[in-house]
């Protein structure tokens, strides 16, 4: 997912090197976003599916 997002930011980024920095930081902060949204999906999945041990 990293991957993809930095890519995406890296190859469409405009205004030289200050462009490239401002794709580099939004890159970083869309990718936080998009695993802390994916994680909490996966968790909520997971407590789901999986049963509680104990009970």
């Amino acid at each position: 997912m990293a991957a993809l997002v930095a890519s995406y930011k890296g190859m469409t980024a405009r205004g030289g090197p200050k462009g490239v920095g401002d794709a580099v930081n939004q890159s970083v902060v869309i990718t936080f976003m998009l695993l802390f949204a994916l994680n909490f999906v996966i968790t909520a999945i997971y407590f789901q599916v999986v049963p509680q041990k104990g009970t």
